[in-house]
């Protein structure tokens, strides 16, 4: 994992949606209601429930595989999940029965594909609402000339909104991972702009799957910058660094146990939010690292009730960047990373097996708002008293989708001046 991080800019939080978490809608009746608009059909909300059970736990297992490195962490869950998600649509046999379990995908193919759909449609509705910006893309890009099978075209576009680019591997790779680079750059604002890194792209590549997203929103209650002021954060027992903590007092929803403290943020618009587990202890982030469990956050979130809080929190601002195959494969994901991996589903010829897994992250936090980016190249080749939430040593944060508990990033700092 490489990080670069700039010390003092804001810290992002990762929404996770769980529709009946945080404070009520303070909007005036009379003005459009995202959080009924956002609602997933009936048809579709079973479904939908239990594939965000399904992602949201995959991101515990993932981020307890990634959580050894040192230093400050972020991830897209959502965005990983979805490139795989697409990925898996062409994979069958062993290939097929290993990325569910390590994905936790609850259905088959027939019903996992509409739920991913109709969840990402929520999120996108969204959008109309003019609250934040939340841009999720997906897009294929194949070898120029390969006979790729209709079915696994029609539900990458029809679910995912994910089109096919014909490109040329064999002939001009670099020129190709400068291609899809760019595309992930546009669409991430910039903040991603080296996905694929030098020489991960090869004429032996045959399909890149990318997913992207992008999230900026400003906070419901913003922070005065007046407010701001130097404070130590423990790094450690030992060791302390002064950083700016932004600070408020105003109502939010709230727990506090004798180990840990929630605190959810909500964006503009109330349908997002940022959700901080802070540790009693000091030296209590290990502990609720193991603790972090898919059920055990949403008991966390489900005990949240609205009170006056007093909040300091510091700004902070850094990216992460990931090869998740070692990761992936340490979960279960064995075969498609090998010789015998199968993805007929994709081309009826086979012969095709994931390379690589690549992801990054960004998430920046400050008296305004979050701003969080995130995106997911799979490369495939051929074979061959008043409460207090005082944010001063090591936590973990996360993005929320509130209407559907669907953990879009999560992450945790160590170091907001790093």
């Amino acid at each position: 994992m490489r990080t670069s991080s700039t010390a003092c800019l804001p810290f992002l939080v990762l929404t996770v949606a769980l529709g009946c978490s945080g404070q009520k809608s303070t909007a005036p009746d009379d003005e459009p209601d995202v959080l009924a608009a956002r609602q997933i059909p009936q048809s579709a909300r079973g479904d939908v429930e239990q594939l965000v059970q399904g992602n949201n736990a995959f991101a515990c297992d993932l981020y307890a595989e990634l959580r050894s490195e040192p230093g400050n962490l972020f991830i897209s869950p959502y965005s990983i999940s979805s490139a795989l998600a697409m990925t898996w649509a062409g994979a069958r046999g062993t290939t097929e029965a290993e990325m569910s379990a390590v994905l936790h995908f609850p259905f088959e193919q027939e019903r996992l594909h509409p739920a991913c759909g109709a969840l990402q449609r929520s999120l996108d509705t969204g959008l109309e609402f003019e609250n934040y910006q939340l841009n999720i893309a997906n897009r294929l890009w194949g070898q120029t000339g390969s006979a790729w099978l209709q079915p696994f075209l029609d539900i990458t576009q029809e679910h995912y909104g994910a089109g096919l680019e014909e490109l040329d591997f064999y002939h001009a790779p670099e020129a190709c991972r400068l291609t899809i680079n760019a595309w992930v750059a546009e669409r991430t604002a910039q903040r991603i702009e080296e996905l694929l890194p030098p020489r991960s792209i090869t004429p032996s590549v045959v399909l890149v799957l990318t997913n992207a997203i992008y999230f900026k929103g400003d906070w419901l209650r913003q922070f005065d910058p007046v407010e701001t002021r130097e404070l130590d954060f423990s790094v450690s027992p030992a060791q302390a660094v002064r950083v700016p903590m932004m600070g408020q007092v105003a109502e939010f929803a709230y727990r506090e146990s004798p180990e840990l403290r929630v605190l959810e943020l909500p964006y503009d618009g109330e349908d997002l939010s940022m959700v901080f587990l802070l540790p009693a202890r000091a030296d209590g982030l290990p502990d609720l690292e193991a603790a972090l469990t898919a059920e055990n956050l949403a008991g966390w979130l489900g005990g949240l009730a609205v009170t006056e809080v007093t909040v300091l929190l510091p700004r902070f601002e850094f990216s992460t960047e990931f090869e998740l195959r070692d990761p992936l494969m340490r979960l279960g994901m064995v075969t498609a990373f090998g010789g015998g991996a199968d993805f007929t589903g994709m081309r009826a010829s086979g012969g095709l097996f994931i390379d690589q897994v690549y992801h990054e992250a960004f998430i920046r936090v400050d008296e305004e708002g979050s701003e969080a980016a995130g995106a997911t190249a799979v490369v495939m080749r051929e074979f061959g008293s008043e409460p207090q939430f005082v944010a001063t040593h090591p936590f973990l944060f996360l993005i929320l989708d509130r209407v559907t508990g669907q953990v879009l990033f999560l992450g945790r700092v160590v170091d907001p001046s790093a």
